[in-house]
């Protein structure tokens, strides 16, 4: 599949994906309508859900006292996603007082049940992107579930992009 073309989410919840999002994704001015729009309903009608790590939840809080009234804004919607989610069972939010910040989070997370579950990150970021599909290449663990890198299109509201090791990236 091409990076730029619309990415089926669909396929990822109906084949038992545990997906994971990152803040900036919740937080990205496209977050509201593809949360609400497309995401919660595929949720609701799969009986899944999302997991965010406490860390995430605690960097959202954050940012609604950002000085910077662009941040005030998207993390007031993310947060306001994170609660509706939660009200509707579809949001699972994990983590431990000790752990460090997010993305350190979600590679141990991905490393430790790459074995047991498929896995998916919905991310605007390139590098961590990067970092957890380079997972699918590890050499030294053996029957490993499948991994998938998606962010939300820059453009388009409702769409979701593939990240690729492969091809380089906006």
């Amino acid at each position: 599949m091409r990076r730029s073309e619309k990415f089926d989410i669909e396929s990822l919840i109906r084949d038992d994906y545990k997906i994971f999002v990152d803040t900036c994704s919740f937080m990205h001015p496209k977050a509201e309508y593809y949360f609400f729009k497309i995401l919660a309903p595929l949720l609701i009608q799969y009986n899944s859900k999302i997991i965010i790590p406490k860390r995430v939840a605690e960097e959202v809080i954050k940012h609604q006292n950002s000085t910077i009234e662009k941040t005030k804004i998207l993390a007031n919607a993310a947060y306001k996603i994170s609660k509706e989610y939660q009200s509707h069972g579809i949001l699972e939010i994990l983590g431990e007082e000790n752990d460090p910040f997010a993305d350190c989070v979600f590679l141990y997370v991905f490393l430790r049940y790459i074995t047991k579950y498929n896995l998916a990150l919905i991310t605007q970021d390139v590098n961590l992107a990067l970092d957890i599909l380079s997972l699918s290449d590890l050499k030294s663990v053996n029957q490993k579930k499948l991994i998938a890198a998606v962010k939300l299109h820059k453009y388009r509201d409702g769409e979701i992009i593939p990240w690729s090791l492969n091809k380089s990236h906006e």
